[in-house]
């Protein structure tokens, strides 16, 4: 069940709009070659998708890619991927998704706080943005603009379709955000170039201004320097798997999940964090699943059952879980698993995929002319749609707390009473 941020690197696109004359049509071939694109992906989706059309009614489905290749003459061969791209969208299943090619991104980081987008990273001569609330990009509204990027994006659960938009907290050429791919808001409208934009903000001091951005950070270029707002402990060492911390001033044994791979690894580590709190009996374990997409849900049980096997660990106030609006996928699964299983508690905020009802085992469906990427689901996880996830005390971080690195989730665990309770 992992997450996949992929891009295409080989997509082929046609050179130029009209392409090589066709046949006695008058259709050209670049035309035919998206046409038959398009009728591939709608006639091979449904039968490897191990839901078959899932959300949507055949009928429907049919009718419109009908639609779609009746108007590719008309449309640019960006346009023709995000036609697909809202085809795909209407299965609605989370796993599910058309990978976007390569492109040129605005070189911000944006995180949703409430119902407003904030800026936590900028370039660095543009560092008076930091805290930013983002209002329009090229005089579109930010709900305008949240409104057309959905429409491309396969989602079940709302905090998914978030994901997507700000690339999950990450800011790099290789898995950008939907609101930062420069091509994508050009294709949608969004934009009247694919190579500058001007987005308006409110600044942290509540000003009123608009910045125009240059796109950049083409894969295999150089990346600017980037200013972030500062890190709290959960958002560092994040090309790390997972790590381990003793914070013995708090008594605590901290223990980072940031993906769910396959393999010993974090069983090794899981063992090593049981026996610190074998070691000191008045510690407790906070395992924090915050921002972690996915993967491979089998080595988290070696956690699960180490617990268990120890009643004095295993003891209400002794085991917490921290979670957020990034954590989805099988870290879904995982945090359900350790509130059910365990006497841990859960806090943070509630997860992306609360539902989590399909899986996928990163298979991807290429289609013949244009080598266009389809990720598609593969297994059905929670076919009851039974909501996963649910944090037993809600705490959100604030735009004060990002523009200070400091951390409410980890302090309510820290500072949590067995005998007044969080």
């Amino acid at each position: 069940m992992v997450r996949l941020r992929l891009l295409v690197a080989g997509l082929v696109l046609a050179s130029g709009s009209a392409g090589l004359a066709g046949c006695e049509s008058g259709v050209s071939v670049r035309d035919q070659n998206w046409q038959q694109d398009v009728a591939y992906l709608a006639r091979r989706l449904p039968l490897v998708h191990v839901d078959g059309l899932s959300g949507v009614r055949r009928m429907a489905w049919m009718a419109a890619a009908d639609r779609l290749e009746q108007q590719v003459p008309r449309l640019s061969d960006g346009q023709v991927i995000v036609g697909m791209a809202r085809m795909v969208a209407m299965l609605h299943d989370d796993e599910t998704q058309l990978v976007l090619p390569p492109s040129a991104i605005y070189l911000f980081a944006a995180r949703w706080m409430g119902g407003g987008l904030y800026l936590i990273g900028v370039p660095a001569a543009d560092r008076w943005l930091l805290g930013a609330r983002l209002l329009a990009v090229d005089a579109h509204q930010v709900p305008e603009v949240v409104a057309r990027l959905r429409a491309v994006i396969d989602y079940q659960d709302p905090g998914e379709a978030r994901g997507w938009e700000v690339g999950w907290d990450q800011l790099g050429p290789s898995q950008p955000g939907y609101l930062n791919d420069a091509n994508l808001l050009q294709w949608l409208g969004i934009t009247r170039s694919a190579a500058t934009a001007e987005f308006t903000v409110q600044t942290a001091q509540g000003r009123i201004r608009t910045v125009k951005l240059t796109a950049g950070g083409l894969p295999g270029r150089s990346f600017p320097r980037i200013s972030f707002v500062p890190s709290p402990l959960y958002l560092r060492n994040t090309a790390e798997p997972y790590w381990l911390r003793t914070l013995a001033r708090q008594r605590a044994v901290y223990l980072k999940y940031n993906q769910c791979l396959p393999g010993a690894g974090f069983q090794r580590l899981a063992a090593r964090a049981l026996a610190v709190m074998r070691a000191h009996p008045t510690y407790r374990l906070i395992v924090d699943l915050r921002n972690n997409p996915g993967g491979d849900d089998q080595p988290f049980q070696a956690l699960i059952n180490g617990i268990r096997a120890d009643p004095a660990i295993n003891r209400r106030g002794r085991i917490f879980g921290l979670i957020n609006d990034f954590t989805a996928s099988s870290a879904t699964v995982d945090s359900n698993t350790l509130r059910k299983s365990t006497n841990a508690l859960l806090i943070g905020q509630q997860v992306a995929d609360p539902i989590n009802e399909f899986g996928n085992d990163n298979h991807l469906l290429r289609l013949p002319h244009y080598g266009v990427l389809v990720q598609f689901t593969t297994a059905v996880i929670n076919g009851a749609k039974t909501r996963y996830g649910l944090p037993d005390s809600v705490v959100a971080p604030t735009l004060h707390d990002w523009l200070t690195g400091q951390d409410p989730v980890l302090a309510k665990a820290l500072a949590y009473s067995r005998s007044h309770g969080p």
